[in-house]
Parts: structure tokens; C-alpha cells; sequence
């Protein structure tokens, strides 16, 4: 967002009844939400994950896991795995940045700005190929695994980690 930060809210409690039963869950699903209406358009993965813990924390897991399943008959299994992992997704891609900033060959290093690196991925403006380890911009996700990913098979899909 405009911090140079990743607003995703952090969810704190699930539900064991279903609906949400404090003021602070309340609040929780309401800024679940309000993310999801804020970024859909630049990071609609991450605003349908946010929908998503929003669902659990209101209805259950398993209401949350029935859309998990509508999500997987009309986008697809990777698609909805990606969505529904995105706690697996953050740590991973969290390891490879740390790989990335202390790699002392790179020209950001050398500059002592290797933090350039986590801002990138933290704003959301780039994410990191699981496949290769390399950083791309967002937007260039699709070129990259079509072309030029040294790793890619070219046939799986959504083998990226989301800022």
C-alpha cells in the first residue's frame, strides 16, 4: 500500500461456533474486507485470500472450505491452493528475500541496499518465482514464467509468492 508496506489484517482467533461472537472479530472480518475492496484491483489474489480468512472468521471453516471448493471447479485447484495457502506462501517467499539480501555478488548489496529487496516484495509490486528464486515485478509475472524462468516447465501454473 502506500507505506511501502503489505496492509494485509492479520487474523488473531477463528471461530469455534461460526459466527463471529466478539467486537474484535468484528473488526477483524470488517478490515478483511475493507482490504479486499482496496487492492483487488492491483492484487486480487491477495484481496480473495482476505475474503477468504473473512469467510472463516464469520461462518466456519466450513463454509470457508466449501468456497475454497467453488473457487477450485471455476478457477482451478492451483489457483485455489495458492489462495487458500497464503500463510506457506509468505514464509517461503520470505526465505528466499532473506537468500536474496545477503547475497553479497549483487549491485544492491554492494550499495548497502538490499532492503530495496524486501520493500518490493512487502508493497506488493513484486513477487518471487518459487521455481528459480528470482524477484519479478508483478506485472511481469506471466512473461517470465512463459519465457525466461530457467526453472519453469512451462506447464505448471501459479508458482509465485505474493507480496
Amino acid at each position: 500500500m502506500g507505506n511501502g508496506q503489505s496492509a494485509f489484517p492479520a487474523s488473531s482467533s477463528m471461530t469455534t461456533g461460526g459466527i463471529a461472537s466478539t467486537n474484535q472479530e468484528a473488526e477483524q472480518i470488517s478490515d478483511l474486507i475493507q482490504f479486499a475492496k482496496t487492492t483487488y484491483e492491483e492484487n486480487p489474489t491477495e484481496a480473495l485470500s482476505a475474503l477468504l480468512e473473512a469467510l472463516t472468521l464469520n461462518n466456519g471453516r466450513d463454509v470457508a472450505g466449501a468456497a475454497i471448493d467453488r473457487i477450485k471447479v471455476e478457477l482451478g485447484p492451483e489457483l485455489a491452493t495458492h489462495i487458500g495457502d497464503r500463510n506457506g506462501r509468505m514464509e517461503a517467499a520470505m526465505a528466499i528475500i532473506a537468500e536474496l539480501m545477503e547475497d553479497k555478488t549483487t549491485l544492491l548489496h554492494e550499495q548497502d541496499r538490499q532492503h530495496i529487496l524486501q520493500q518490493a516484495f512487502e508493497d506488493g509490486s513484486s513477487v518471487v518465482c518459487k521455481k528459480c528464486g528470482a524477484m519479478i515485478p508483478a506485472a511481469r509475472w506471466q512473461q517470465h514464467h512463459d519465457y525466461w524462468c530457467e526453472k519453469s516447465n512451462r506447464q505448471d501454473d501459479n508458482e509465485m509468492e505474493e507480496g
